[in-house]
This record gives C-alpha cells, sequence and structure tokens, in this order.
C-alpha cells in the first residue's frame, strides 16, 4: 500500500508542477505578446506621426493642414482600436487556457483526495471511517459545484466583456467614420 501511495504522491507533485509551469508558460508568452502589440503600435504611430509632421510642414492652406491633422487623428484612434483588439484578444485567450488549467488541476486533485479517502476507510471499516469519507465526498461535491458556478460565471463575464469591446469599437469607428464624412462633405 505504501508503494501506490507513494506514486500517487508522486504524480501529484508531478501534476503540481505541470500546472504551475504552464499556467507561467502562458503568461509569459502573453506577456509577450502585449508587449509585441505595444512595440509595433509605437512604432507605427512614430512613423505616421513623422510623416504627418513633415507632410504638414509644406501645406500653406489652413484647410489643409486642418485636414491633415483630422486624418491624423483618424489614424492614430483606427489603430488603437485594433490594438485594443488584439489586446483583448491575448487576455481573454490567456485567461480561457488558464482557467481550464486550473480547473483540470482541481479535478485531478479531488479525484486523488477521493482516492486517499477511500484507501484510507479501507483500513479503518468502521462507521467512523465512513463518516469521514462521506463528509469529504461531500465536501468535494460541494467544491465541485462551486468550481462550476465560478467557471459559468467567467464565462458569463468573458462574454460580456467581448461584446462590450465589440459595441464600443464599433461605435468608436462609426463616429471616426462619420466625423470624417462630415469633414469632406
Amino acid at each position: 500500500m505504501t508503494n501506490k501511495t507513494n506514486e500517487r504522491f508522486t504524480e501529484a507533485t508531478n501534476n503540481t508542477v505541470d500546472t504551475a509551469y504552464n499556467f507561467l508558460q502562458t503568461s509569459l508568452e502573453s506577456i509577450e505578446k502585449l508587449t509585441k502589440i505595444q512595440l509595433e503600435s509605437s512604432r507605427k504611430i512614430l512613423d505616421e506621426t513623422s510623416q504627418s509632421i513633415k507632410d504638414m510642414a509644406g501645406v500653406s492652406n489652413s484647410k489643409d493642414l486642418f485636414d491633415k491633422v483630422n486624418q491624423l487623428a483618424t489614424t492614430t484612434v483606427e489603430h488603437n482600436i485594433c490594438n485594443c483588439r488584439d489586446a483583448y484578444d491575448v487576455l481573454s485567450n490567456a485567461q480561457s487556457q488558464i482557467s481550464k488549467m486550473f480547473e483540470t488541476y482541481f479535478q485531478n486533485a479531488q479525484q486523488n483526495m477521493s482516492s486517499v479517502v477511500e484507501n484510507f476507510s479501507q483500513f479503518n471499516p468502521t462507521s467512523k471511517g465512513n463518516f469521514a469519507s462521506d463528509s469529504l465526498k461531500s465536501w468535494i461535491n460541494g467544491t465541485n459545484q462551486a468550481i462550476n458556478t465560478l467557471t459559468k460565471m467567467s464565462s458569463q463575464v468573458t462574454e460580456f466583456a467581448k461584446n462590450n469591446v465589440k459595441a464600443a469599437t464599433t461605435a468608436t469607428a462609426n463616429t471616426v467614420k462619420a466625423a470624417t464624412s462630415a469633414r469632406k462633405g
């Protein structure tokens, strides 16, 4: 029985280490993606702003200058909207992966705990052992229900945030397009 317990302990330890490694790997990949988005955005803004300032320096008509400034503002807003979408996608993906990792980890931990309790009750088949086993199983079921509820809530919050980002992005893009059309017309 000791070898079986040692094997389960080793397996549980390996699962914990793997989960921690995957969590850190996912986090680092997400940070890397967000940093890349930020750097690319900064480069684009720097390039476009520099070019626009050069273009504005050669403009003598105030209307043309105003149009150049509005064009720069419109482009900047559009790029920011795209960057927000990209960042949201990265964060949403990371949140989803991490939720799945921890859900799997907790399920495995609960299964291991159930196995330990069942093994323990075999050593002590008295009513006290059954009471402890039943109590732990009840606690595990309650924990499973809580995790399921939290998972559903997390999914709903993610969907709500996604819809709000999409609506805000659409509204901002429509406003920019309307303002651009009004200036031209």
